[in-house]
């Protein structure tokens, strides 16, 4: 069963409207609506909240939908990004504050060179 149908069925069966559980989850009922018309999905934190609302673990949530688990892989590989990223311009910065001919400014540079290649794989 999709993410969608499975947490409208379970909020059903819990009685709950679509309002009740966005005022739980602090979030519009336009995106439980969305979760549960399977236009968007939520992210890691929200799902661990979304399994405490609905009393539903966090296994049978993704285990049939492989667009979620998709959709979580892409948000991983992207915050893994963003962080090397972040280290980049963090190396970048001290770089211009130490001259490259000695050893910490050389050690610098060599060390953005290699953040920056192995990024570039990903």
């Amino acid at each position: 069963m999709k993410f969608g149908e499975q947490i409208k069925e379970r909020r059903q069966e819990l009685d709950l409207t679509q309002a009740e559980v966005a005022e739980k989850l602090f979030v519009t009922r336009q995106a439980v609506s969305n979760w549960e018309h399977d236009k968007t999905y939520p992210d890691l934190n929200m799902l661990v909240k979304i399994s405490n609302v609905y009393q539903i673990s966090l296994d049978s949530l993704l285990r049939e939908d492989q667009k979620l688990k998709d959709y979580l892989e892409q948000g991983r590989a992207m915050n893994s990004f963003s962080v090397s990223y972040g280290f980049i311009w963090i190396m970048f910065g001290l770089s211009y504050l130490l001259d490259d001919s000695t050893k910490v400014g050389s050690i610098v540079w060599d060390g953005m060179a290699a953040i920056f290649f192995s990024c570039h794989d990903l």
